[in-house]
């Protein structure tokens, strides 16, 4: 495909809808970009990788956009390992939904996070308490992480995304915000997997709350774009 000044000829006798899709679509390699793909993608086949790395930046600077980029990596890099082992996800991105009544649904997560790793008859994880004739909300979500843990260990993404995860922190008790973060590091570390979460500078004020959170995490740094003003005078 012959380019002119980046764009492909044959844009040119497309219709207008055609050419409005490849431009709402078309992504600049800006350098912050491009170098917060570097960071994360190096962090994520680190040889010693820490449990947890936090994205930060503002709204609208490109956050889902560097997902979309490294996770495209991470597949194409895994693409020989899948020939040998096609139960293998080389990754799985999901998004931490905003809660309707205050708190962080977990349960919500977990089933967000088994549907990103294909795992099957997710509904039969949850069981009614025969004991008692109705749903344990306690056991069922218990299962249901236990059921999370398990497919991260047999589909062994290299990274499990979690876009706006600084709704994580939607309590309606500050008291347990630091147990947030503090099980996502657990179920990285039962698990072997990597968790990438991705969010605004809210996410900032989670990863505080924990010393040793600090210490095994990786911090990467997204900010907004920068234009510089030359004064002629």
């Amino acid at each position: 495909m012959q380019l002119i000044n980046g764009f492909p000829r044959e844009l040119l006798s497309t219709s207008i809808q055609e050419r409005t899709n490849f431009f709402e679509t078309y992504t600049m390699p800006h350098p912050r970009l491009v170098d917060a793909v570097k960071q994360l993608t190096d962090s994520i086949y680190e040889s010693a990788k820490p449990p947890l790395v936090f994205v930060f930046g503002p709204t609208g600077v490109g956050k889902s956009t560097l997902i979309r980029k490294v996770r495209k990596t991470l597949i194409e890099t895994a693409l020989p390992d899948l020939l040998e082992n096609k139960a293998r996800i080389p990754c799985a991105v999901i998004e931490a939904a905003t809660p309707e009544f205050s708190n962080f649904d977990w349960k919500d997560f977990y089933i967000r996070g088994l549907t990103a790793l294909q795992e099957p008859l997710i509904d039969n994880k949850v069981n009614p308490d025969p004991a008692k004739g109705k749903h344990n909300p306690d056991k069922n979500k218990l299962k249901l992480r236990l059921s999370f843990e398990e497919a991260l260990r047999q589909r062994h993404p290299d990274a499990f995304f979690v876009d706006e995860a600084q709704n994580l922190g939607k309590l309606s008790s500050g008291r347990k915000l630091k147990d947030q973060t503090d099980c996502i590091k657990s179920i990285a570390n039962i698990s072997g997997v990597q968790f990438v979460l991705v969010g605004t500078y809210e996410l900032i004020v989670l990863r505080n709350l924990s010393a040793q959170l600090c210490r095994r995490s990786i911090d990467i740094h997204f900010p907004r774009y920068q234009s510089t003003t030359r004064v002629v005078g």
